[in-house]
């Protein structure tokens, strides 16, 4: 036997599960980075679904990733998606996993974790989904379901590994950029022609769509005042289904911008973010991806309480108005895009949190 190969039990294969959205994939890194600190001869793989893989791939910590859940433009068929299935459950059982830990609370994420071959099945105690708790063998104290007030979103994923006797605390998440994604916004950059110079400031309206849409005009008006008193060169970002909104907010300007808005792929996306001096965005995956990439936040949230989901710490700046004589209870409390609660934030809410950072940065 080789006596520099670490012991099995200093090298576990590990499993992550996470499915679905950006941010809350995202919100997994430090998971990782935890992991890998207490066992840095460990395999470490992550299934999670298309729609936010990219912002994990290449991450540093992560010896594989995984895809569940392909759009269905690639597998058009049933029976394709369940072959698929089936054949991403094969390999799971050929890595013969030691750990998996189910970020995922739910049936599918518990199903995952039980079909991977883990002995060890970590996942949040929720004894309303009896198959969630019978596939699952060590199991955390749900808090989410009840902690008040609120602590980073993080910290109870990290419950999870604190759960395997490993000490965690919470870290910003983090992305591994490549050269090429640098490249890309460097250059993309670099064929701008701005008639100023001031701070770099990309702006995330996301899709009017939704119950934390703000609106239009104020965007416009955000976007004319920061070009007007900073001299701020402000780029426009958004996934292909906001282009139309973000054509609209930015051609009602009496300013020059810039719109990156389905032209570049998550992680060029991160990589433009990473250069900018500032971002403003609602509370979405770009709001996550920019502290995950270092730059400074102004969010905007609707019904999503900042202590939750607001990056911690002096650099990222919620701004939250709840109408006190109207309770929050997603998804009844407003039309789709009209929030009460984002409409009670007002321009210069948005511009003096925006100073603060700015001026922090001089």
């Amino acid at each position: 036997m080789n006596k520099s190969s670490p012991r099995k039990e200093d090298a576990p294969r590990i499993l992550v599960i996470r499915f679905r959205f950006i941010g809350d994939v995202l919100l997994v890194t430090p998971v990782f980075e935890a992991l890998r600190r207490h066992w840095p001869h460990c395999y470490l793989a992550f299934v999670t679904d298309a729609e936010a893989a990219a912002v994990v791939e290449g991450h540093p910590a992560l010896d594989e990733l995984m895809v569940f859940r392909l759009p269905k433009k690639q597998l058009r068929s049933r029976w394709a998606r369940l072959q698929h299935k089936m054949r991403l459950f094969q390999h799971m059982r050929q890595q013969h996993f030691d750990i998996a830990i189910n970020l995922h609370p739910g049936q599918r994420g518990a199903l995952t974790a039980w079909l991977s071959g883990a002995r060890r099945r970590v996942g949040y105690d929720r004894p309303q989904d009896k198959l969630e708790n019978a596939l699952t063998n060590i199991k955390v104290p749900y808090r989410l379901a009840t902690a008040q007030p609120r602590e980073y979103r993080v910290e109870y994923l990290l419950d999870t590994v604190r759960a395997l006797g490993i000490e965690a605390k919470a870290t910003l998440p983090s992305m591994g950029l490549s050269y090429e994604d640098r490249a890309f916004a460097t250059s993309y950059l670099k064929s701008l022609a701005f008639d100023r110079d001031g701070p770099l400031i990309v702006l995330h309206p996301g899709r009017p769509s939704t119950r934390k849409t703000w609106p239009d005009g104020r965007f416009t008006q955000l976007a004319d005042a920061l070009s007007q008193r900073f001299a701020a060169r402000i780029i426009w970002l958004g996934a292909p289904a906001e282009v139309e909104r973000v054509k609209r907010i930015a051609g009602a300007m009496t300013h020059t911008s810039a719109s990156v808005a389905g032209q570049a792929n998550l992680k060029q996306l991160a990589a433009i973010i990473e250069q900018a001096d500032l971002f403003i965005g609602i509370d979405s995956g770009p709001m996550h991806i920019a502290s995950a990439v270092g730059t400074p936040t102004v969010a905007l949230f609707a019904f999503a309480d900042p202590n939750e989901w607001n990056p911690p710490g002096a650099t990222h700046i919620a701004i939250h108005k709840p109408l006190p004589d109207h309770p929050c209870d997603p998804p009844q409390c407003c039309e789709v895009g009209k929030s009460l609660c984002m409409a009670n934030i007002y321009v210069n809410d948005v511009l003096a949190a925006a100073e603060r950072l700015l001026n922090k940065g001089e």
